[in-house]
């Protein structure tokens, strides 16, 4: 396989974990009624910014959780 390939395939896998931790994570915000958002939560976000797609979904389904 070629590096650059397995490169993206790796990068693509660690995206969809932090995509996955994000969702469980603002699941967790909402459920517990947090008024803050911890500083981990708030850097795994700003990373999904370069996946848009991936950010939108977890935004969605917080919004989504929230209003019921």
């Amino acid at each position: 396989m070629d590096i650059m390939a397995a490169t993206s395939k790796q990068m693509e896998a660690g995206y969809k974990k932090l995509h996955r931790w994000c969702q469980f994570e603002t699941s967790q915000f909402v459920k517990e009624g947090q008024l803050d958002v911890s500083p981990l939560l708030r850097q795994a976000l700003q990373r999904l910014k370069s996946r848009p797609a991936l950010l939108e979904y977890v935004m969605a389904e917080t919004q989504h959780t929230v209003l019921g």
